[in-house]
């Protein structure tokens, strides 16, 4: 649903700027944890799945003048929980995406 508000958005150009949060992969690492250990059903990696399909409806919708940036507030460790110093726990995504741009990816270790 709120992946459909945003391609409505898009087609429109009604925006300077656009929010969508998902939230249903933070609940999913939170409920079930992130790993088939904990998560025999992997509804975590289900979630990501989803998400990744939505992401690239979006990116094939935005035009030529768009930045996209996608980022995550936190990692999880199992059995699904946050907080403390474990490395998994910082270690997010930052993606900036602007068709067209000719960026170089760099993956920062």
């Amino acid at each position: 649903l709120l992946t459909n508000v945003t391609l409505e958005a898009l087609a429109l150009r009604d925006y300077r700027l656009w929010l969508l949060y998902n939230n249903d992969i933070d609940l999913q690492g939170h409920s079930f944890g992130v790993t088939a250990e904990f998560n025999a059903d992997m509804t975590y990696d289900k979630a990501v799945g989803d998400k990744a399909d939505n992401v690239r409806r979006v990116l094939e919708a935005v035009d030529d003048d768009t930045v996209v940036i996608i980022t995550s507030d936190h990692g999880h460790v199992n059995p699904g929980g946050h907080g403390g110093i474990a490395d998994p726990l910082f270690r997010v995504p930052l993606i900036l995406y602007k068709r067209g741009s000719g960026l170089a990816t760099l993956e920062y270790d």
